[in-house]
């Protein structure tokens, strides 16, 4: 991924979280202003640690499947991905969407299949291109790398999600960054 593409998809995320009210929603109520830095700071570290990570992940022996449905703050994920055993991370198949709901409104939604899937202990990792979007502007975006981890006690925990301009080769999952705060969430590998 670019440094333009990383720094575009920071500051979109942070613009998503801003609302149409301009106060971010990440860490207390900090600003937009200051959710694109710590979020910009998170992704170009992200990057660098993804592209020389070396671990047993990618093709699996095992078959994987990862579904959700939980909030993180006022975003909602719904997914269900699977791929076949022996099968590379970009033959994963399913569905997913995400919308920004306030007050029990969706403000802005997402969607669109899941075309990449790595589970790696309690992390998984999903790439899906945008077929859908609302307001149509964010369908500029290529697509979502979104990867989610259980916490010890196998609920929920984290979740992290990184817009792109192009396609991905590989979904191996990231560390999360934002709570999830309630719902479901299962991994198998």
């Amino acid at each position: 991924m670019s440094r333009v593409s990383s720094r575009f998809g920071a500051a979109m995320f942070a613009g998503l979280l801003a609302g149409a009210g301009g106060t971010g929603l990440v860490a207390g109520q900090a600003t937009a202003k200051t959710t694109h830095r710590a979020i910009s700071h998170k992704v170009s570290h992200v990057r660098i640690r993804h592209a020389t990570r070396r671990h047993g992940g990618g093709d699996s022996t095992n078959a994987q499947s990862a579904s959700g449905d939980f909030l993180s703050g006022p975003f909602h994920f719904r997914f269900s991905a699977q791929r076949a055993a022996g099968a590379p991370q970009t033959a994963a198949t399913g569905t997913l969407t995400a919308t920004l709901e306030l007050g029990g409104n969706a403000l802005t939604m997402v969607s669109g299949p899941v075309t990449c899937l790595d589970v790696v202990g309690r992390r998984a990792g999903l790439f899906y291109p945008i077929t859908e979007a609302n307001p149509f502007v964010l369908s500029a975006l290529r697509g979502v790398l979104l990867s989610v981890q259980l916490g010890a006690d196998g609920k929920p925990q984290s979740i992290m999600y990184v817009p792109f301009l192009n396609s991905v080769s590989s979904c191996a999952p990231l560390p999360g960054v934002l709570p999830i705060t309630s719902g479901t969430l299962t991994l198998t590998s």
